[in-house]
């Protein structure tokens, strides 16, 4: 494979946060070999958004995943973005009011990016996971065995209708998302 970053503009160019090298090599050859083995393209449902940032040294870097189905689901990420950093609240409110897919923060341009989803096909059908994708939940009975084994759950979690213990992250996530739809249930109360 040829690498022409050199000659794209930095503005034709975003760049997705690579795994370390041994893998993300791995995963660049798969890519070309699906692209022989599936040359066909099919339309994997409509577009898909998500927020990206301008990188000093040129190109864009994605900050979120992509699969908000519409515009202001990433606007409202790009807003939680802003508030997590406090000094960024003020660029936060001004997307509770306005639809803004563009903001400059702190000298950096932030924007809420669109992209297609597809499918490869071959002659085979449809393309299936490649090795390289990223898979980290094992089946269902798998891990519920591994959560019993880690005493997280207990038959009489299930029998009481109990919730398995979350995360720190997961709990910071939920609480702050939380926060989100009750300032927003009051900015639309008082407008």
């Amino acid at each position: 494979m040829s690498d022409h970053s050199e000659r794209v503009p930095g503005y034709r160019q975003i760049r997705m946060a690579a795994p370390d090298a041994p893998v993300a090599a791995l995963a660049d050859e798969e890519t070309w070999r699906a692209r022989d083995a599936y040359p066909g393209i099919l339309g994997g449902g409509g577009p898909v958004f998500g927020v990206a940032r301008e990188r000093e040294e040129g190109g864009w870097e994605v900050l979120t995943r992509f699969g908000d189905p519409a515009p202001q689901d990433s606007r409202d990420t790009m807003a939680a973005l802003f508030r997590r950093a406090a000094r960024d609240a003020e660029a936060a409110g001004r997307l509770d009011w306005e639809a803004v897919d563009e903001m400059t923060v702190r000298g950096v341009r932030h924007r809420v990016v669109r992209a297609e989803q597809f499918i490869r096909t071959g002659p085979d059908g449809p393309e299936p996971p490649r090795p390289s994708d990223h898979d980290p939940q094992p089946p269902v009975k798998v891990h519920d065995q591994q959560l019993r084994e880690q005493g997280l759950v207990t038959d009489d979690d299930e029998e009481d209708g109990e919730d398995v213990e979350t995360c720190p992250e997961v709990r910071e996530m939920m609480a702050l998302a939380e926060k989100e739809r009750e300032r927003r249930r009051r900015i639309e109360e008082a407008g």
